[in-house]
């Protein structure tokens, strides 16, 4: 394995799923990176479901223009965008996305928590849908280099347990609404300002620990 790793060889399959599983379990970089996937991935499943409300309780828009708004605008950008991010992934490396994707994602959060109308929270969407898209790949292409004999264990654990934001974080953007009303909506937003800064303190941690 050693002379593969050296020729280049990133890639090291085990011989079963328990296995892989339990390799990649034991390995903290493999945690680091699913709370990295929970704050891009998660996040995406949690705003394309939370977005038409948002839309429609906040800005009092239209059933179907809110769903326009969060499916057109904001879903299929984000994973359009995800194209884009895979690729500058091979360019620059994952590492150097992954934090260009969280604080692009961080600037759109402060767009919405501020925003006051609908043309300046379509921006922040935009915004957030890019950091998003970007941070989704870069997180995936670091997958292999940080759990490089157990990639298909540390997929499942950071795929699997990344998508779980999208059921936990709109309960909490909920909360935010129901203590402070309206004016909720946009405080909910600083969850993704939060959670990229945990990513990106994570992400710094598991560099300096690797080299």
């Amino acid at each position: 394995m050693r002379i593969s790793q050296n020729l280049g060889e990133e890639l090291f399959p085990t011989n079963s799923v328990s296995r892989t599983l339990s390799k990649a379990s034991r390995n903290w970089r493999v945690w680091a990176l699913t709370i990295m996937y929970f704050t891009s991935f998660g996040g995406f499943m949690a705003l394309t479901s939370w977005l038409p409300t948002y839309w429609e309780k906040l800005f009092g828009l239209s059933v179907a223009f809110a769903g326009l708004l969060a499916g057109i605008i904001f879903s299929l950008l984000s994973a359009i965008i995800r194209v884009l991010g895979g690729f500058l992934s091979d360019k620059l490396t994952g590492e150097r996305v992954a934090i260009i994707g969280f604080s692009i994602l961080m600037l759109g959060s402060l767009l919405m928590i501020l925003s006051s109308l609908v043309q300046q929270s379509i921006i922040g969407e935009i915004i957030i849908a890019l950091g998003m898209g970007i941070a989704n790949a870069a997180v995936f292409k670091m997958v292999p280099k940080y759990s490089k004999e157990a990639v298909g264990g540390a997929s499942g654990i950071v795929g699997g347990l990344g998508a779980f934001g999208g059921f936990t974080l709109p309960p909490i953007l909920a909360y935010f609404v129901q203590v402070y009303g309206k004016l909720g909506y946009n405080i909910g937003f600083s969850v993704f300002i939060l959670l990229p800064i945990l990513s990106i303190i994570l992400l710094y941690s598991v560099i300096k620990k690797t080299f």
